[in-house]
Formats: C-alpha cells, structure tokens, sequence
C-alpha cells in the first residue's frame, strides 16, 4: 500500500470518506437501541446537540416534577439530517489529517534529500 505522502488529492478524499462514514454508518445502525453503545454515543455526540435546537418541544407525558417530552416529526427530521452533517464533520477532519500527513511526510523525504546531497559532496 502506498504511503500516505504518496496519495494524490482524489485518493486522499476517498480514503478520508471511508474514514468518516464507515463509523458514521456503523453507528448508526444503533440509533433505535435502547442502549447504544459508547462508540455509537462518541461518534454520534452532535446529533442530541441538533435536535436540541429544534424550538417546539412535544408534549410533556412526563410528571411535573420529572418533565419528559415526547419528539415531534420536526426532532425526527432533525436527527435524520444530523447523521450525514456528522459523517461529513468526520470526513474533513480525516482529510484536513492526511493532508497535514502528507506535508509532513513530503517535508521529511526534502530533509532527507537535502542531508544525503550535502554528505555525498
């Protein structure tokens, strides 16, 4: 397999798209769980966070004193755009790791250059 210094730009972004849906996908196959495990909860931490933000809360079919509100179509759309939006954080974040990988395996290969023409002459 090549390096990662060697990949060229279309290699890197489908490299960086395995790495940022292939866990996306995985987890979340465990959205409907009860209990979905802690890698489905790391890896989809911003998806509560955006059906947070959906300003009309359902109806409360909790008691006062413990208030539990039941989701709307309006939370449900928003979980159902949240997972791409998290899939797509995680593909530039693996992209933007390559790239800086590549810079810096591309600046060692230079300074090894460098000090193998300055010994041999």
């Amino acid at each position: 397999m090549k390096s990662v210094a060697l990949l060229s730009r279309p290699a890197r972004w489908l490299l960086a798209a395995a790495l940022g849906f292939c866990p996306t996908l995985i987890a979340a196959r465990e959205l409907n769980e009860v209990e979905p495990s802690a890698f489905a909860r790391l890896a989809l931490a911003p998806v509560p966070l955006i059906v947070r933000l959906v300003v009309p809360r359902g109806p409360n079919v909790g008691t006062v004193e413990r208030p539990l509100y039941e989701a709307t179509p309006l939370h449900s759309l928003a979980a159902l755009v949240a997972v791409p939006l998290c899939a797509a954080m995680y593909t530039l974040v693996a992209y933007t790791l390559l790239s800086l990988l590549r810079r810096r395996g591309a600046k060692g290969a230079n300074e090894t250059a460098d000090t193998a023409s300055t010994s041999s002459t």
